[in-house]
This record gives structure tokens, sequence and C-alpha cells, in this order.
């Protein structure tokens, strides 16, 4: 059953693949970075993985292993929306969905904040379809516990705030890509080694061309960044630098999701030169307690119910479309019928050729839910329509 269910998963990988990065996936014998992400994805389930790629179990590894002064404050964490007291939330913070990518809100003005919108989106994101392992079968966020957690909201003087993401492999840290701009029209990048020497490569958002000064702060940045990804074949540990003090973003095993392009290519084969995989193949189901399975079993519950409310509301739809075609047919065979008289009244041309001379308007006419209406010379004409909708 196992190996059916990950082949199922190994077409859909291969075809996602082929359709975003541009070129045919081997998993037997992977040689680019992101064709090895592919393979940790399908074949390397580390449990240790799962609690560092959420957003909140994470935050209890990073005290245990480097200190909690790098931690960003913690607001608040809630189960539900409904939880949610906004009134008691300072007047900037960042909301944060634990078992995605993407799924934020920064909030740098309170009064700004739209309240229901977030309501909407954050309980949208906690819907067991929206964890990040049903859109690309990222293994790691699969059997997290979703929660919503709420940090400081911090930036630079600038109003800026530059993300150092570090690349580890095998426990080394060898580049270190940098985010200007995130969130806005010009967010770029680009990467530097360990000695601060800049590479004209980037992924996916366009190269940042200037040059960014060598924190102060670079060793110690290096040597947490290690102590954290020690355990992984690869992994990216995320940190933010406010004032030469180093905060803790985030830990991602799968960056991009393997999908996103390197530029220029060759890049996508030097950072898989630098990936060793493991040799042997770590499945999720080899082992697997008993509390973790009634866990899975939990969270399907929910999303098998959507997918039947899904086929209900596309079973609902195609009804729908199917009795506004009939209405669709009837009425254009009774606006046929009403223009096919429209005609017959021109073909009395003496009058409104004279009409025409003195410059007065002939007719105009105009369609509404129950009439077509015609007007000549002041004169309405109206057809009742057999239709009341459309």
């Amino acid at each position: 059953m196992y190996k059916n269910n990950n082949q199922f998963k190994e077409n859909i990988i291969t075809n996602n693949f082929r359709k975003w990065v541009g070129y045919e996936l081997n998993l037997d014998s992977p040689k680019t970075f992101n064709e090895k992400l592919q393979w940790l994805k399908l074949y390397y389930h580390d449990p240790l993985m799962t609690k560092c790629a959420d957003k909140y179990a994470v935050r209890k590894y990073v005290k245990e292993t480097i200190g909690e002064e790098y931690l960003i404050p913690l607001i608040g964490v809630w189960d539900r929306v409904e939880d949610i007291d906004f009134d008691l939330l300072p007047n900037q913070f960042v909301l944060k969905v634990n078992w995605g990518s993407g799924m934020n809100i920064i909030v740098k003005d309170k009064n700004k904040l739209d309240v229901e919108d977030a309501k909407k989106k954050l309980s949208q994101w906690l819907k067991p379809s929206s964890n990040h392992y049903y859109t690309s079968y990222e293994w790691c966020y699969k059997n997290i516990e979703p929660k919503i957690i709420c940090e400081k909201y911090i930036e630079q003087m600038d109003g800026n705030l530059i993300d150092y993401k570090l690349f580890l492999f095998n426990g080394t840290v060898k580049y270190i890509d940098i985010h200007i701009f995130r969130f806005t029209e010009n967010h770029s990048r680009c990467f530097y080694d360990i000695n601060w020497n800049k590479y004209d490569a980037t992924i996916k958002f366009n190269l940042f061309k200037g040059n960014l000064e060598k924190p102060k702060v670079l060793d110690e940045l290096l040597m947490l960044g290690e102590k954290l990804g020690k355990c992984f074949p690869h992994v990216r540990v995320d940190f933010y630098i406010i004032e030469n003090k180093i905060f803790f973003g985030e830990m991602t095993f799968y960056n991009g999701s393997g999908y996103d392009c390197f530029k220029p290519q060759e890049w996508d084969y030097k950072f898989g030169e630098l990936l060793e995989l493991p040799k042997e193949k770590k499945l999720e189901y080899d082992d697997i307690s008993k509390e973790e399975l009634l866990n899975q079993i939990k969270l399907l519950e929910p999303f098998s119910k959507e997918i039947r409310d899904l086929e209900e509301k596309n079973t609902y739809l195609k009804n729908v479309l199917k009795d506004v075609k009939k209405e669709n047919t009837y009425l254009n065979q009774t606006l046929k019928d009403k223009y096919e008289e429209l005609e017959r009244l021109y073909k009395n041309k003496t009058l409104f050729n004279l009409l025409s001379i003195f410059n007065f308007s002939l007719f105009s006419f105009n369609i509404d839910e129950k009439y077509i209406k015609i007007i000549i010379l002041g004169i309405k004409i109206a057809f009742k329509r057999k239709l009341s909708h459309v």
C-alpha cells in the first residue's frame, strides 16, 4: 500500500517538476539541488524535521539549542480564530499559521487592519487542506498540529527587513541567500559565501545588483545556524539582524518546494553537488507510533469532509450551468423573434428616409429584465419577455 501511495506522489511531483523547473526529474540518480529536494520529500522523513518546520514548536527547539534570547517575542498562540481578541493586540504585530508558507498577516497599523478579512484568511489557513504538505508533498509539514501564533513586529531603522537565509549542507553553512525589500514590488535577492564574497546568482526573484555591508555579527550568525542545522542533510535556517542583534526566523527543508529556478541554472548543479543524500531511505511508516497514526486520522477526517463538500458544490454548479444553458437558448430565440419584428418595421423606408433629412432620431431601444423597449419618434413599443431572469 505504501509503495502505491508513494508512486502516486512520485507521479504528481514528476509532472509538477517538469512544468515548473523545465527539465525531467531523475529520482533514481538525482544530480541537481531541486532534484535532491524532491528525493528528500519522498524518501527522508525525520520526525525532528516536523518539529523544526512547525513555526510554534520550533521555538522550544531554538530555546534549548541556542537560547531564548534569539526568539522574536511571542504575543499569543491560539487553536481557533474565535479565541483571538484583536482589541488586546498591540498596534503592530505579525500573525502566522504554523504549518505553511506565506501564511502571514503583517500589521504595521492596527487601525488599518480589516479584522474580518484577517479572520477569514486565518480560518482558511487552519483548514486541513491548507496544510503545506497537500500543496506539494513537503513531508515535514504533514503531521503538524495547526495553530495561530502572534509575534512582535520587527523592522530595521529604515523600515526594511533584510532576511538572511543560511543554506546548510550536512551541518555546514555554505551560502547565505539574502532577501531585500521583501513583500514589495522591489523584492530582490543575492548570494554571499561565508567569507562575504558576492555571487551573481539568484533564485526566482531578480538579482540584487548592489553590495551589502558585511554584518558585524556574521561569525555569530554562522555559528547559530550550524548549531540548529547540525542534524540534517540539508536545511535552510533564516535569521534577521536588527541593530546587530540576531533574531531567529524559521527553518525550511525544501527551499521553494524544490521548484524555484536558479539564475543562472548552473547553480542548481552547484548546490546539488553540495547536498549529499542519506545512503538509506527513512520512510514515515517504517516507524510510526500509535499517537502519530491517530493524529493523522484526525487530520484526514475533516479533510475528507472538505472533499465531499467540494464534490457536492461541483454537482450543484453543473446543474446550474445546465439550467442557464437552457434558459439562454430560449432567450436567444425570443430575442431573434423580436428582432425580426423590428426588421419588418424597417420595410417602410419612405417615412424613415424623410425623417432622416430633417435629422430626426429615428429610433432607440433597450432591454431590461421584463421588456424589450423600442422608441420610434417618441412612440414607445414594448415587447414583454417570456423570461423574467437570465
